[in-house]
């Protein structure tokens, strides 16, 4: 299975929200959140990666993030988010296990893309993300240390305690698992 394959299955879902697509990225805006979508594939391990990079468009001023590319404050493998789909994603991304067969695999692709373009256009708001994080969806992301404490004072804000979330630097290498 390529590269190609899976961006074309994974392009076909993300459309169903109106997520366009460049070689193997995809971006998405709202008035408030920018969304960025990377498939990493790493053909001598046949596993692909779905990369999610996000933030509040605010963030621009902080830290000199500027949300193109990875140069984002969040950092989540989409396997790692509440995407209500039936199937295992890391499972689906190790295309080398067997487990389905490249038709079953490619169509699974496909409804991890609708669910992560249903995902991304529910978290259109700065507030989603809070809501998101007070809910631990990102108890296993990357949060840059400048975010971490703006999102606990929004929630502390409102009696909600903050979630427990390392934003070590150490913790990255834990999302390439």
């Amino acid at each position: 299975m390529s590269r190609e394959q899976i961006r074309d299955a994974l392009a076909q879902g993300l459309a169903t929200h109106a997520i366009p697509y460049r070689l193997f990225t995809w971006e998405w805006s709202s008035e408030q959140v920018r969304f960025h979508v990377y498939l990493e594939f790493l053909p001598e391990q046949e596993r692909a990666r779905i990369e999610v990079y996000f933030a509040p468009l605010r963030m621009r001023e902080v830290e000199g993030f500027d949300l193109v590319g990875n140069s984002f404050p969040f950092y989540v493998l989409a396997r790692r988010l509440p995407l209500g789909v039936e199937c295992d994603v890391e499972s689906v991304e190790n295309c080398g296990n067997g487990v389905y067969s490249d038709q079953e695999r490619l169509a699974l692709f496909q409804v991890i893309g609708d669910a992560l373009g249903e995902y991304i256009t529910t978290h259109s708001s700065e507030e989603s993300l809070v809501k998101a994080y007070a809910n631990g969806d990102y108890n296993t992301a990357f949060i840059h240390p400048s975010l971490k404490p703006a999102f606990d004072q929004r929630l502390e804000a409102v009696g909600i305690p903050a979630p427990h979330v390392e934003c070590t630097p150490a913790n990255w290498m834990n999302f390439f698992r």
